[in-house]
């Protein structure tokens, strides 16, 4: 649930989602277009492991589990989802170890 690719692929399996989850096909999208941009920016910040990172969007909500190193890797990581246009709130359950 890391990343979800968006393409012919991702349509496909998104028809399937919206007929299970009650969620419409617009939703599935744009959540899954969300959580592409959040990874992206925890990839990238030398901040963030964002390999220990899942990301999980359900209607523009953010979910972050995993592992982080320190309590400033896990407000980055909130800070990072906060900044992607389109997130209506972020929640995080990651695990300082």
């Amino acid at each position: 649930a890391a990343v979800v690719g968006v393409g012919a692929g991702a349509g496909a399996a998104a028809g399937v989602a919206g007929a299970n989850s009650g969620k419409s096909m617009g939703e599935i999208v744009d959540d899954s277009i969300l959580s592409s941009r959040v990874k992206t920016e925890l990839l990238h910040s030398p901040l963030v492991r964002g390999m220990n990172i899942n990301v999980d969007v359900d209607l523009g909500i953010v979910y972050l589990t995993g592992v982080a190193t320190s309590q400033r890797e896990v407000d980055e990581a909130v800070r990072l989802a906060r900044a992607v246009q389109g997130v209506r709130q972020v929640r995080t359950n990651l695990v300082v170890r």
